[in-house]
């Protein structure tokens, strides 16, 4: 059997029935340190407490800024579907009028041809 000095033990120190506490072990004074223990306790719970309330509000606040965001993607979207159209009326505008100024000149070379072959007639 080990003995009490072997094992890793902090022990209560009594020396003349004095407060004695060098080693951080017991002593007269153990029921003061256990009311000051419950006190700090109560101190952090309160402010736990405090933080939870503070994180509750918080994530409230992403809550909103995330239906922000929702109903600006939304309203993004539509733009560029819109923007889309536009881009693609306006392309098909622009190509339209191309494709009828490259007709016009393709008549305009036929003719000047056709033309020119009558008059070799």
């Amino acid at each position: 059997m080990q003995k009490y000095e072997d094992k890793k033990v902090v022990g209560f120190n009594f020396k003349d029935k004095k407060r004695y506490n060098s080693n951080g072990g017991g002593g007269n004074d153990m029921e003061e340190r256990i009311i000051k223990l419950e006190v700090d306790v109560g101190s952090i719970k309160e402010i736990v407490k405090d933080h939870n309330n503070r994180f509750d509000k918080i994530d409230t606040k992403f809550d909103e800024y995330n239906k922000q965001l929702f109903i600006m993607n939304g309203t993004l979207s539509e733009i560029k579907n819109q923007l889309t159209y536009t881009l693609t009326y306006k392309n098909l505008i622009k190509y339209t009028s191309s494709i009828l100024a490259l007709l016009i000149a393709f008549i305009s070379i036929i003719s000047a041809i056709a033309k020119y072959l009558l008059h070799l007639i």
